[in-house]
C-alpha cells in the first residue's frame, strides 16, 4: 500500500516540478554561468575571467577572491671596451625572467605573491635558494596601513629599493647595487599618508634562501612631501632618508639620504648613502664606502624619455685615489603599454685603474 502511494505521489508531483523548472526566471549576469541545484534552485557559478584581463581569475565566494598570473622578461645587447689593459665583450644577456602568482582573499584586504626568476644564477649560491623573488602575505588595514610577512625586496634606499622593472636606466647606480637591491626574510609596516610615508621592517639578515638565519637587521625609510598640499600645482618634491643596520658575521651600517623633484615633464633626484660595512644582494664588506649619485630626466613625449646621471662611489674611505665615476646618458622608448626599450651609453673611470665604455640596449616585456 505504501509503495503505491508513494507512486502516485511521484507522478503527481513530476510535472509540477517540470513546470517549476521552465517558469525560472533567467538571470542574465555577465561572465556567470547558472545551474540548477538539487532543491531546484538557480546557482551562479562564480569563477570566471575578468573581462579587461584575461590573466586575471575571479573565484567570488571562495577563500580566495582572486587569482592573476604575469611575468617580466628583461634582456639585451651589452658591448663593454676597455682602454688598459685592451679588453672587448659583446654579447646577449638575459637579466631576468621572473613569473608570478599573486592574488587576494575574500576578506578583500589580505593578498599575496609569489615570484621566481629561473634563470637567476648567483655565485657559489644554490639554485633553489636563489630561485624565489617574492613569496609574501600583506594586509591592508585600510587604504593608509599595511603588514607584509614573507622574503620580499627590504626597503633600503631610494633607488635600491624601487623593482628592476620601473628603474630608468639597464643598472642601477653604484650604491644602490652595491648596499641594497636586496631581499630578505622578515616583516615590514608601511604607511602611506599625504604629507608622508614610511617603512619598518626587522629581516633576516642572510641573503636568499640557502642560508638562513645568519643574523637580523632593522631596516627603516621615510618619505616626507612638502609640496602634497598643492595637488602638483608646483610639482612634486619628496624628501627621503634610510637606514640599514644589522649584523651578519660582521655589523654594518647603510645611512641613505635622498631628494627628487619632478615638475610636468622635468624630474631630477639625488641620492647620497654612507656605509660603515653594508650587506648588499650578493655583496657583503666591513669597508667604510660611500657614493653619491643624480639623475635628470626629461619627458620628450609619453612614449620617449631622455636621461642623463653622474655617479660617484668610493668603496674604501680610507683609501685615497680609488674613486669610480660613470658618466651614463640614456633614451627610453615605450612603444607599447607593457613595452620598454633602452639604449644606454656609460663611461666609466676607475681612478685607482683604468677608464672603460659600454653601451646598452635592454628590451623588457610584460604580461
Amino acid at each position: 500500500m505504501k509503495k503505491i502511494f508513494f507512486t502516485i505521489l511521484f507522478l503527481f508531483f513530476i510535472p509540477n516540478f517540470a513546470s517549476a523548472i521552465e517558469e525560472l526566471p533567467e538571470i542574465e549576469l555577465e561572465g556567470v554561468q547558472e545551474e540548477l541545484n538539487f532543491e531546484g534552485k538557480v546557482e551562479k557559478n562564480n569563477i570566471y575571467l575578468d573581462e579587461e584581463d584575461k590573466l586575471k581569475l575571479h573565484l567570488d565566494g571562495h577563500l580566495i577572491k582572486e587569482l592573476k598570473v604575469g611575468a617580466v622578461y628583461n634582456g639585451g645587447f651589452s658591448q663593454h671596451f676597455q682602454d688598459n689593459p685592451s679588453d672587448y665583450y659583446f654579447g646577449y644577456d638575459t637579466n631576468f625572467l621572473d613569473t608570478w602568482v599573486e592574488g587576494k582573499f575574500k576578506d578583500d584586504k589580505t593578498s599575496f605573491k609569489i615570484n621566481v626568476n629561473p634563470i637567476r644564477h648567483v655565485p657559489k649560491r644554490n639554485y633553489m635558494g636563489t630561485l624565489w623573488q617574492d613569496v609574501w602575505v600583506r594586509h591592508d588595514f585600510n587604504e593608509n596601513q599595511s603588514i607584509t610577512a614573507g622574503y620580499f625586496r627590504t626597503p633600503n634606499g631610494q633607488e635600491g629599493s624601487i623593482s628592476a622593472y620601473v628603474q630608468d636606466f639597464a643598472y642601477r647606480s653604484q650604491i644602490a647595487r652595491t648596499f641594497a637591491n636586496a631581499r630578505a626574510t622578515g616583516f615590514r609596516n608601511s604607511g602611506r599618508y599625504k604629507y608622508f610615508d614610511y617603512d619598518l621592517g626587522v629581516f633576516d639578515s642572510a641573503r636568499y634562501f640557502d642560508k638562513c638565519m645568519q643574523g637580523f637587521e632593522v631596516v627603516a625609510k621615510g618619505t616626507v612631501k612638502p609640496l602634497a598640499f598643492a595637488d602638483g600645482k608646483y610639482g612634486n618634491l619628496n624628501i627621503t632618508g634610510s637606514i640599514n643596520s644589522g649584523k651578519r658575521k660582521e655589523s654594518y651600517t647603510v645611512v641613505n639620504a635622498a631628494v627628487s623633484y619632478n615638475y610636468k615633464k622635468f624630474t631630477i633626484d639625488g641620492e647620497y648613502a654612507h656605509a660603515d660595512g653594508y650587506n648588499g644582494a650578493v655583496n657583503m664588506s666591513t669597508n667604510k664606502a660611500q657614493g653619491f649619485h643624480t639623475t635628470i630626466k626629461y619627458e620628450l613625449t609619453k612614449k620617449v624619455h631622455l636621461l642623463a646621471r653622474y655617479d660617484m662611489f668610493d668603496p674604501n674611505t680610507s683609501i685615497s685615489g680609488n674613486n669610480i665615476e660613470e658618466y651614463s646618458i640614456g633614451i627610453n622608448y615605450y612603444p607599447f603599454k607593457n613595452v620598454k626599450l633602452m639604449l644606454d651609453y656609460v663611461f666609466r673611470n676607475n681612478h685607482a685603474t683604468t677608464t672603460s665604455n659600454q653601451i646598452v640596449f635592454i628590451t623588457q616585456f610584460q604580461i
